[in-house]
């Protein structure tokens, strides 16, 4: 039952640090509670970096969040890549949160692919969707012929 307490305890402490305008020490906090099996701690983390524009930082903990199956944070280091500039990298988080039923990320995907420039490529998946093999899908038809 301690155990069940402890996550709660660590946000209680980072919560009262980042109050305080302990940050980092907040964050160290944070980290103990994301340890400890609250993965609303890696939100949490991130905002408080987004908030001092440290995006860097705040992505790794929004990827944090995700790898521990939070899907609201699939999306948003997508869209936080793509304001860095890294768009390959945004459109693979897109796909992740696609993958998880996120109808929006297919807008997301295209839209980030329209930013390199690769207009065919965005149609399509728009069209057609990703292929199992993570590659954007073709066109089909139920009679296999093209």
């Amino acid at each position: 039952m301690a155990g069940n307490k402890l996550p709660s305890a660590f946000r209680s402490g980072a919560a009262a640090l980042q109050a305080e305008g302990r940050v980092d020490e907040a964050l160290e906090w944070y980290r103990q509670a994301f340890d400890n099996g609250d993965v609303g701690a890696a939100w949490r983390a991130g905002r408080i970096l987004r908030e001092r524009k440290r995006d860097d930082e705040a992505i790794e903990w929004y990827q944090r969040g995700a790898y521990a199956g939070d899907p609201n944070a699939l999306q948003l280091v997508a869209y936080l890549m793509r304001d860095r500039g890294r768009l390959d990298e945004a459109v693979q988080w897109a796909q992740r949160s696609a993958d998880t039923g996120d109808e929006d990320a297919y807008r997301l995907a295209a839209e980030l692919l329209r930013m390199q420039g690769k207009n065919r490529e965005a149609a399509q998946l728009l069209t057609y969707g990703w292929a199992l093999d993570g590659t954007i899908a073709e066109a089909w038809s139920a009679d296999g012929a093209e």
